[in-house]
């Protein structure tokens, strides 16, 4: 019999599932070992079972996936959500630097990218974007030929995500941003942001 643990686990699973109901199988039941599958394990909870009833669910969602597409409404309005978010989110990075609370600002021009590349993806395909916060990743999910020069840069700003979310990382990250810092990752997200807005159409 399940624990309540095990059914936390399978919840959250659907729950990502139901956020987003076009992401792979695989990758959801990856879903569950990541948020505490040996945890789970050694509570001699049935993962496998659990992992199977996932499973089954992903595949029904998948069957109706396929037989619907994302009309040319549906995408325009959504590439929309994603370019006007992330506006909000800039915003927000420049109060925040100007406050010089510069790593929260950091933070906040990850999120800013992270949502241009997600109105990327759907403007150049008839799909929802993933749900992953590794701008590296996204950008591998677009048509786009991009530099190893951007790709360190994106795999380096990715870092701002996690670093700002967790408290073992966040007293550690918040002292090692100075201006100088700041500065010098103001002027590389700037170019960044002008490059994804381009190839988005939108200047």
């Amino acid at each position: 019999m399940a624990t309540n643990l095990g059914e936390d686990c399978f919840a959250k699973a659907i729950g990502c599932l139901s956020l987003n109901p076009w992401q792979n199988h695989r990758e959801t039941i990856g879903v569950l070992h990541s948020i505490n599958g040996s945890y789970c394990m050694k509570r001699t909870w049935h993962l496998p079972k659990v992992m199977s009833d996932v499973t089954s669910t992903c595949r029904k969602l998948s069957k109706v996936q396929r037989k619907s597409t994302m009309t040319k409404t549906e995408k325009k309005k959504l590439v929309t959500y994603w370019y006007h978010s992330s506006l909000e989110d800039w915003k927000a990075y420049l109060a925040l630097r100007k406050a010089r609370r510069y790593a929260q600002a950091l933070f906040f021009l990850h999120l800013a990218l992270e949502k241009l590349i997600k109105a990327l993806i759907v403007s150049n395909s008839d799909d929802h974007a993933p749900m992953s916060h590794n701008l590296s990743y996204l950008v591998g999910k677009t048509t786009l030929q991009v530099s190893e020069q951007y790709l360190k840069y994106l795999s380096e700003i990715s870092r701002f995500n996690m670093s700002s979310r967790y408290p073992d990382e966040k007293l550690a990250f918040y002292s090692s941003i100075d201006k100088k810092i700041s500065a010098h990752w103001h002027k590389i997200g700037l170019e960044l942001k002008r490059w994804l807005e381009n190839l988005l159409n939108v200047n």
